[in-house]
């Protein structure tokens, strides 16, 4: 399941949202401690690799097709095209991307409590009470307002596409 089947509301369920809040948190922060572990161990292997490569082309620069003297330019040139490195610095990038969207999903949570709190509030104002009057209320009508987000959510996710 995305984190953002996480962050949808039932409004007519504010005390489930409320106490399934904290462990979707503790569930996506757990989850960008783990991200971000794996792109800090990733970068440790790649300096290791990296490391490891230069002094090998500097030992033996001719197996490498450098001069007997080669800058120090080149070696490095030459260890950063290595076939490893380069796929354990495309190892690095996923896990760089894949902490960057765990974190954010911990700010779209602390979004979503900010909603629920509001929510609530709105709630314990009788805001979807029916007037006692009979007359149809001025606000927008629970199908009004679902229309109204999931066009703006289709927008959005438009606007994403046209990003990448």
């Amino acid at each position: 399941m995305s984190y953002k089947e996480d962050l949808e509301i039932d409004k007519y369920a504010l005390d489930q949202e409320w106490l399934r809040q904290a462990i979707l948190y503790a569930k996506y922060t757990e989850e960008a401690v783990l991200a971000e572990d794996e792109r800090d161990r990733l970068k440790e292997r790649l300096s290791l690799l990296e490391t490891k490569k230069i002094a090998d082309v500097r030992k033996n620069p001719k197996a490498y097709g450098l001069s007997e003297k080669p800058t120090e330019s080149a070696i490095k040139e030459v260890a950063a095209l290595d076939e490893e490195v380069i796929n354990l610095n495309s190892q690095l990038l996923d896990a760089m991307k894949s902490a960057k969207i765990t974190n954010i999903a911990i700010t779209a949570f602390e979004h979503k409590k900010r909603a629920l709190t509001k929510l609530t509030d709105l709630f314990m104002s009788n805001y979807w009470a029916q007037p006692r009057d009979g007359s149809i209320p001025s606000r927008m009508t629970e199908d009004g307002f679902r229309e109204q987000a999931r066009q703006s959510l289709e927008e959005n996710n438009a606007r994403l596409r046209r990003r990448k």
